[in-house]
């Protein structure tokens, strides 16, 4: 689902315009922030309020991206000099992984195997490991369900469910 979303060309551009020589690496650093938290309380969506790419947006616009604000330009009104931003920058062999690099990372190799032994109780040949590598590759659902001959909305929903139960756990992996 966060590769969706990332994909999107959806999330929003707050504050588009200011900021003028920082705002991609503010804008990067929210969303990054925004999708760590999204991973973490996923429980927390209500999807009968609004669509997921909404929840996301406002997280990003009210809570992320002025936390960005402050974390790279810091709490002053006085923007700091580009060499100042320049060196609290990692040096690029010390760069930590994306959030989403870690995702992928945590998914691929599935230390535990516990999305593995996740299987749907009908149709054994489906567990939630399968259906989230084919999600993040980008797959559709109709793809995925002429694959493997099990409705799509069957699939949606096991997908749906497990991933709301196995987030926090996503959360604190990629927490580490």
């Amino acid at each position: 689902m966060m590769q969706g979303i990332l994909r999107s060309r959806r999330i929003s551009h707050p504050r588009k315009g200011q900021f003028e020589n920082f705002y991609d690496e503010i804008r990067t650093e929210a969303i990054q922030k925004t999708a760590l938290y999204f991973c973490d309380k996923i429980d927390k969506y209500d999807p009968d309020k609004s669509p997921v790419i909404r929840w996301f947006n406002y997280l990003l616009e009210k809570r992320f991206f002025p936390e960005a604000i402050r974390e790279i330009l810091g709490n002053s009104n006085v923007f700091p000099k580009v060499p100042a931003v320049l060196d609290r920058l990692p040096s690029k062999e010390n760069n930590p992984p994306l959030p989403s690099e870690e995702l992928r990372k945590y998914v691929y190799e599935d230390p535990e195997d516990v999305l593995k032994n996740r299987t749907h109780k009908v149709y054994k040949q489906v567990n939630f490991w399968d259906l989230l590598r084919r999600r993040m590759a980008g797959e559709k659902w109709k793809e995925i369900s002429a694959d493997i001959g099990v409705p799509a909305s069957t699939l949606s929903d096991f997908y749906q469910r497990n991933l709301k139960e196995i987030a926090p756990q996503i959360g604190r992996y990629l927490k580490k």
